[in-house]
This record gives structure tokens, sequence and C-alpha cells, in this order.
């Protein structure tokens, strides 16, 4: 898979309770609810009975096979610290242990082997949207639909990264930023050496580009799209084959639009309450 190529930039906003996240780390927050997954991470979302928002949190420890949590968003924002809680039936067999806030608030199951959330994913002040964010140093963009969300290697140039399962292991997506203006390339500059440009487009709102270019034989697509963060700028760069180019533009453009600094949210209080003894 090809590399991404374009300059470096950094975030000179002031941290916060809102902008507390680690360098390379990302928070994932929505439904009163906020979780810093502990790297190495890969976080999914799939259907239940009850939401089309339920998460699965995977963190890999040492090689070793991964600890998860499931979270179930509920009804309702949490009144309170989840409250932990044994299961019985089936539950038990998964690991026995469930965070609740009541029969219509969300709930968090612990997965075999895991002691304690916190292993997987810390709480963190969240938000009060119906809907899954991602929160990282100086900006919050909505989660798009269908993407799963992966921790990224040490020293990485982005704090995370976003791949489609159903469409294999090619489509990524990564956010740059917030970028200062006068580092942000031109649109010319956004074109590698090897790729043509294919399509350009400019609103009020954003400003994207999209290339094309050969990969082993086979026809590729990068999409880089523009969207400003108070008076900085995100640049989101995805890129996948060509007959998955919508499906990436279209999260391209989930990210762009819905991109808001941190520092302008109210934030939600979250945690667990001590497993009883």
């Amino acid at each position: 898979m090809p590399s991404f190529g374009f300059r470096r930039g950094r975030s000179d906003h002031a941290s916060d309770q809102r902008d507390a996240v680690p360098p390379g780390g990302v928070d994932v927050v929505g439904y009163g609810m906020g979780f810093r997954p502990v790297p190495v991470f890969e976080v999914g979302r799939l259907p239940s009975a009850s939401t089309t928002d339920t998460l699965i949190f995977a963190h890999l420890r040492n090689g070793d096979a991964a600890a998860n949590l499931l979270v179930e968003p509920g009804q309702s924002s949490p009144s309170g610290p989840l409250q932990g809680r044994r299961q019985e039936g089936p539950a038990s067999e998964q690991g026995g242990w469930a965070y609740q806030d009541g029969p219509n608030g969300p709930s968090v199951h612990v997965g075999q082997n895991v002691d304690d959330p916190r292993e997987v994913a810390i709480p963190v002040p969240g938000c009060g949207d119906r809907a899954w964010f991602l929160r990282t140093r100086g900006y919050e963009v909505q989660w798009p639909d269908g993407w799963s969300l992966s921790s990224t290697q040490p020293g990485s140039a982005w704090p995370f990264e976003l791949s489609l399962p159903e469409l294999g292991a090619d489509a990524l997506v990564i956010v740059r930023g917030p970028l200062a203006k006068e580092a942000v390339p031109s649109p010319d500059a956004l074109v590698a050496p090897g790729q043509q440009m294919v399509d350009m487009q400019a609103t009020d709102e954003t400003l994207w580009v999209e290339v094309a270019y050969s990969v082993n034989g086979a026809d590729w697509r990068q999409r880089h799209e523009l969207a400003a963060v108070d008076d900085r700028v995100l640049l989101v760069t995805g890129q996948a084959p060509a007959e998955q180019a919508r499906a990436v533009a279209e999260a391209c453009s989930v990210l762009a639009l819905s991109a808001r600094p941190t520092s302008s949210l109210a934030v939600t209080p979250f945690s667990f309450a001590d497993r009883p003894t």
C-alpha cells in the first residue's frame, strides 16, 4: 500500500479537560460516555438488539489474545458512575461482569481475562451527543458508520486510522492536524509524483482533491479534504482501490464536515464505580 505523503504540522491549542488527549492518542466519546482505548487497540462498530452503535474494544496485550469490552449505549445517558454487577447465565461464560446504569442506561460488558475495564479503555469525559465522535488534540470529528478505529505506530504523524472491514484491508482514512494555514499544502502540492488529479471541488465548508494512480497494475484513488477548525485546518486523507473510492470519499466528507474544536465543547463526566468485593 502506498504511503501518505504530505508535510508535517502541529497543534498549539492549549490543553484543558476537553483537550487532554496525549500525543498519538484518541478518545471515543458519545452517548454521555468517553473511552480512551489502550494501545495496541482496534475498536469496531456492530449492530445489536438495542442500538446500531454498539462498540467492541479489543486491546492486544504483549502479543497475547485480545482483551475485550462490549459497549452498548442504551436509551439514555449515564446518570452517574457505571456500577459493576456479576452476570448470570450465558453472559457469565464471556467474562461475567457488566458495568451498567439502570435498565435503560448504557452497559459495558467485560470480556474474559479482564479484571478491570480500564485495562482495555480508560474512562474520560464524554459528550452528550447521540452519536460516536473521535476526540484528539485540538479537534473532534464524527466517526463514520461502518469504519473500524485502530491505533497507530509510535511516532506516527496522525493519531488514529480508520479502515473498512467489509471491503478488506485496503481502504484507509487518516486525519492530520490541526495545521497552521500557512502549513497546508496547495491543491497542486497534494498530487504526488505518479499521481494524476481527476477531480477537485471547493465549497464554503471544505476543499477536496481526488487523484488517481496505479498500484501493482490496479487503479487506486486518493482523496484529500480540508476542513477549518477555528483558525487552523484539518487535512483528511483516504485511499483505496478505485472500486472503493466512493466509500472513502463519503468517510472523508463525514470527518471534514463534522470537525469542531474541542475548546468549544461541553463535556459530561463518565467513570466506572469500583467493582464490589
